[in-house]
């Protein structure tokens, strides 16, 4: 059956917490490999029918961990380009210490999925799974109560670093339905259309290294007061040249275990694409903002 990304309703006094539970703990090993247990739901999103990929609702187990509870996740179908952009961005922004949530490879048994355009009921299916976190996406609670979402997201400590980490990775799709708001806390969800997106069909990576992409977290930023879009913009320097530039991205890349969707060619043109863009994030953001600084150090 069809279903809705909402669930839970809207809270009555938003308040805005750190998203510092389990969920969000940095996975430091290689991503987890779950399988899908019988019974998940097609969701049904805004234009369905013009998306090139499917999303589907469901738990998994972890076979490494038999008496482990069923993980509840959401997986897409999709191109590899997609499923490498989920895998690596949400490795990476754990290792940020962002709210994302844990990301893992998910093994599909064939016959599982009857209403999939994309998986035929006698094939089985890898592809890319995320946490579920239950709460209800940002546009949602924007439409219930649109004072109250646009204050809270104005306050998001995380404003500023996931703009940035968009800018870093060229995620042209931060839109209001990937950020969830749950617990009392927002989450980033959905990278699929990090480093570049369908732009990469015209552009290869390398060539989008110092290209101003969109990025949409950016008219959130431009909306707010001048001192506090300054402090923000202060504040983002220091974090992309220390944390960020101490990232290991070849190990990031590694541990995302990407190899049946990517060639070692291609990791490493990833490698260096986040390594090259780094250095001029700082400077692209503010170019969005109207606002040049000068570019920071090199990533690892």
């Amino acid at each position: 059956m069809d279903i809705d990304r909402t669930s839970g309703g809207t809270p009555e006094v938003p308040k805005l917490t750190s998203a510092n539970d389990d969920a969000f703990t940095p996975q430091l090993g290689l991503v987890r490999q779950l399988v899908l247990f019988e019974g998940a739901t097609r969701v049904i999103r805004a234009n369905e029918a013009e998306k090139a990929d499917e999303l589907w609702q469901g738990e998994a187990f972890d076979p490494a961990r038999p008496s482990d509870p069923a993980v509840a996740i959401y997986f897409r179908i999709g191109s590899a380009q997609a499923l490498v952009a989920e895998l690596v961005c949400g490795c990476m922004a754990q290792q940020l210490g962002l709210p994302a949530p844990e990301v893992f490879v998910l093994a599909v048994p064939s016959g599982l999925l009857a209403a999939s355009v994309l998986v035929k009921p006698d094939q089985s299916a890898v592809c890319v799974a995320t946490r579920d976190l239950g709460g209800e996406t940002f546009s949602q609670f924007l439409n219930d109560n649109e004072g109250a979402a646009l204050q809270l997201l104005r306050q998001w400590p995380e404003l500023g670093k996931v703009a940035a980490f968009d800018e870093w990775t060229a995620n042209v799709d931060r839109n209001l339905g990937n950020i969830i708001y749950a617990a009392t806390s927002l989450h980033i969800i959905d990278h699929a259309e990090a480093f570049g997106g369908s732009v990469r069909e015209l552009v290869p990576l390398a060539g989008l290294t110092g290209l101003k992409m969109i990025n949409k977290l950016s008219g959130v930023l431009n909306a707010l007061n001048a001192s506090s879009r300054d402090a923000i913009l202060k504040d983002l320097h220091t974090w992309l040249g220390a944390t960020a530039a101490e990232v290991d991205i070849g190990s990031v890349v590694t541990r995302a275990c990407i190899s049946q969707w990517s060639t070692d060619e291609q990791n490493l043109e990833l490698v260096d694409f986040l390594r090259q863009r780094l250095p001029l994030t700082h400077s692209l953001l503010c170019q969005q903002l109207g606002h040049p600084q000068l570019p920071l150090k090199a990533a690892n």
